[in-house]
C-alpha cells in the first residue's frame, strides 16, 4: 500500500480519511472555529486559575516547599505570570467581542483592545489582596462551621 506523504507530519497512511475530514470541516461550520484567533484559550485560563490559587493560598498548591527565603522571588514570578495570562486572555476576549459586533479594528492590530485589556488587567491585579482577605474569612467561617 502506497502512503501519501505530508512534509511536516511524515508519511500519511490515511489520505482518504484526511480528505474526508477536511471536506467535513468545510461543509459544516457549526462544529469548527477555523481562523478564529480571538477566542480566549481554555488551557491558558485553566493555567491562570491554578496560578491564582497559588497566589491566594501560598504553600498549599506549590510543587515545592515555600520558605521565607524563596517566597518573595516566587511571588514576583507568580504575579508576572498571572499578569501576562490575564492581559493576553482579556485582550483576546476584547478582540473577539469587537469581531462579533462587526466593529472595525478588531483584528490583530487593535490598539483600543490593548488599552482596555491593560486597564482591566491592572484593575484585577489591584484587587487580589482584597479578594485574598475575603477568601481567608470564608475559609475561617468554613472551619468554624458557619
Amino acid at each position: 500500500m502506497k502512503r501519501a506523504s505530508c512534509s511536516k507530519l511524515g508519511p500519511m497512511p490515511h489520505s482518504d480519511l484526511l480528505q474526508q475530514l477536511l471536506e467535513s470541516y468545510a461543509a459544516d461550520d457549526r462544529t469548527t472555529h477555523i481562523g478564529a484567533v480571538f477566542l480566549p484559550s481554555r488551557a491558558r485560563c485553566i493555567e491562570w486559575v491554578e496560578l491564582l490559587r497559588k497566589a491566594t493560598f501560598p504553600g498549599f498548591f506549590e510543587p515545592t516547599r515555600l520558605t521565607q527565603d524563596n517566597i518573595q522571588k516566587r511571588t514576583v514570578k507568580l504575579l508576572a505570570d498571572i499578569d501576562v495570562i490575564a492581559y493576553e486572555q482579556i485582550r483576546q476576549t476584547e478582540r473577539y467581542l469587537l469581531t462579533q459586533r462587526g466593529e472595525a479594528n478588531a483584528g490583530d492590530h487593535c490598539p483600543q483592545c490593548d488599552v482596555v485589556a491593560r486597564e482591566k488587567t491592572d484593575a484585577f491585579m489591584r484587587e487580589m489582596p482584597e479578594v485574598r482577605r475575603k477568601l481567608a474569612l470564608d475559609v475561617q467561617a468554613a472551619f468554624d462551621g458557619d
